[in-house]
């Protein structure tokens, strides 16, 4: 749970710093991160790193993701 891929209509250069809202749904409160792009792909892509996801956001991050991983 250290990186995410944004698609956005503008994108930064690759070294730069953000800090974001990660609004997962309606039912949960934002996870507030800091970044990095690490990557720029397609145009319109930034490949983020996160930087010090407190254990209760990068636990609430998961559980909103497990569920959309397909299953084998």
């Amino acid at each position: 749970m250290t990186g995410i891929l944004v698609r956005a209509s503008r994108v930064v250069p690759v070294g730069s710093s953000l800090r974001m809202s990660l609004q997962l749904s309606q039912r949960m409160r934002p996870i507030m991160a800091s970044g990095s792009v690490v990557r720029i792909l397609g145009g319109n892509q930034m490949g983020i790193q996160l930087h010090q996801l407190t254990v209760p956001d990068s636990e609430r991050l998961q559980e909103f993701l497990l569920p959309l991983i397909p299953a084998e």
